[in-house]
């Protein structure tokens, strides 16, 4: 699944803990999103600065963008979708991109049952969370 440059750096943000004082900001990371799987649903965690505007959540896996409306912080995922995915939150329903995209990426692990998924998610998976972002102790990149 390919990734922009601002998406890399909010996945790396927690693990930076400083920058040479001569470095220039080149990529500025982006609002953290935090993914729980609950049954067939991803629960979505971010800090919206939208404020009404219908937002969206666009669960990426290989070259597949799928872009599913969030209705009370949570988004369904997508049948026929299994292993690793990044989810992002964009105010937009076909594009994601540094000026739609609201938060992440986050990543979520919908595991294959049996080997197979053919009927979407199983209705009873063990939950996997990823955050796109830690809360930091140190100083962010710069």
């Amino acid at each position: 699944t390919p990734l922009d440059p601002e998406q890399v750096t909010t996945l790396m943000s927690p693990y930076i803990v400083s920058c040479p004082q001569n470095s220039t900001n080149v990529f500025t990371p982006g609002n953290n999103l935090f993914v729980t799987q609950n049954g067939t649903d991803a629960d979505l965690s971010f800090n919206n600065t939208s404020g009404d505007t219908p937002l969206f959540a666009v669960f990426h896996q290989g070259l597949q963008q799928t872009f599913v409306p969030i209705n009370n912080g949570a988004a369904p995922i997508p049948a026929n979708v299994s292993g690793p995915l990044f989810v992002d939150v964009v105010n937009d329903t076909s594009v994601d991109n540094d000026g739609t995209r609201v938060a992440g990426p986050g990543i979520l692990n919908i595991p294959v049952a049996n080997g197979a998924n053919a009927t979407g998610v199983p209705p009873v998976a063990p939950t996997t969370t990823f955050a796109s972002s830690v809360p930091a102790t140190s100083e962010s990149a710069t």
